[in-house]
């Protein structure tokens, strides 16, 4: 199977598979998504439980700290 692009050229379709990482603290938010998203085998839910987001991308601690959450797409 493909997928069109911009240019309308086709491309092979990639699979994603997609970690959503929970910040700390929002405790409801990560199990109400483990919930929702249990069937799913493509996702998979985790709460960060890191001391510290030195390790993670600037923007990955933004989306945590304004969201609560961030979508991590990871080519399959």
């Amino acid at each position: 199977m493909a997928e069109e692009n911009l240019s309308g050229a086709k491309a092979p379709l990639r699979e994603y598979r997609w970690v959503i990482l929970v910040a700390q603290g929002q405790t409801d938010l990560y199990t109400h998504l483990r919930a929702a998203l249990q069937g799913d085998p493509k996702v998979r839910v985790i709460q960060d439980r890191r001391e510290s987001g030195a390790r993670n991308p600037r923007w990955v601690n933004e989306r945590l700290r304004t969201h609560g959450a961030v979508v991590i797409r990871i080519p399959k």
